[in-house]
């Protein structure tokens, strides 16, 4: 299938349809990479055109977003969320929308609370502080930051064994200082800068 889907759709520098004459778009090619068809090859190309290609409404910019991550641009990742969420992030609502504004034209328009939006919240979590299931079952967690340029973060992920806490500073020097606590049997992976340490049940302290 990826062999396939990139003879047929993959023009060198973009996904796109043979037939369509449109502007190029940014669902399509931020899906290829999340669903593995877009190789290391690619990546520059389509971090280029997701920076500058905006199509996608709240519900699929998620995958748009999610992108960046698999794509390691971590920063990319978090530049695009803070632009595109701008809006309802400095809104006196305190809801997340269906489309880009209230009653209006934008794509969407709609209710002003709409839960497929909050598709950064579990990137955040995921990918920003890192925290996410190491293996089937969540039987173990890996913890993967990719901070970008934030100072700090503070993440409770919940867990059927109990919740997962993790706070970490990083450094001007990209050092990291990680808090972790993870509840009574489960253990785990911390990486950072190509580092590992493993991770036991209970509050560990660690700097990388």
């Amino acid at each position: 299938m990826k062999e396939a889907f990139n003879r047929s759709f993959w023009t060198g520098k973009e996904y796109r349809s043979p037939s369509y004459y449109g502007p190029t778009d940014d669902r399509g090619n931020g899906l290829a990479v999340v669903a593995g068809l877009a190789d290391e090859t690619k990546w520059t190309s389509i971090k280029t055109l997701l920076d500058a290609t905006f199509f996608a409404g709240p519900y699929l910019e998620k995958y748009i977003l999610e992108a960046y991550f698999v794509m390691n641009d971590d920063q990319g990742g978090i530049n695009r969320m803070k632009t595109r969420y701008k809006a309802m992030v400095e809104s006196n609502l305190t809801t997340l929308w269906e489309g880009w504004g209230v009653g209006s034209g934008t794509y969407g328009g709609g209710s002003y609370n709409h839960g497929w939006a909050g598709g950064p919240l579990t990137l955040m979590s995921q990918y920003v502080a890192g925290v996410q299931p190491k293996d089937d079952g969540f039987t173990s967690v890996l913890v993967k930051p990719q901070m970008g340029s934030l100072n700090s973060i503070q993440c409770k992920v919940p867990h059927k064994l109990g919740l997962i806490t993790v706070n970490l500073t990083q450094s001007s020097s990209g050092n990291l200082h990680a808090v972790i606590d993870l509840p009574a049997g489960l253990s785990g992976t911390l990486i950072w800068n190509k580092q590992e340490v493993q991770l036991k049940e209970g509050s560990q302290v660690i700097d990388l």
